[in-house]
């Protein structure tokens, strides 16, 4: 799996993005592939508290979609969005 970043390193706000990329690809990367086989059995808002229970301190859950996975959180007053698929593993500033 590809993991890639596309965020400036310019803000406290991406110190803790960075740190949400880290330290929860563990937990998103399983969570995604249990959705995978488990979609029409198990309640996508127990994910989300999942990862909101994980999250650092500065970080806020904004939301959480399943198709496409995308954990959308936001930190320092940017807007960041993992992405997450087959091969690839992405953090990307948005706002």
């Amino acid at each position: 799996m590809t993991n890639t970043m596309q965020a400036p390193a310019r803000s406290v706000g991406h110190a803790i993005a960075k740190k949400v990329f880290k330290d929860l690809e563990n937990l998103i990367i399983q969570l995604y592939a249990r959705w995978q086989d488990e979609r029409d059995f198990e309640d996508f808002a127990e994910y989300k508290k999942a990862v909101e229970k994980n999250l650092p301190d500065g970080a806020r859950l904004v939301k959480m979609t399943a198709r496409p996975f995308v954990v959308t959180f936001e930190a320092g007053g940017n807007v960041y969005q993992i992405r997450v698929t087959a091969s690839l593993y992405s953090l990307k500033q948005i706002g």
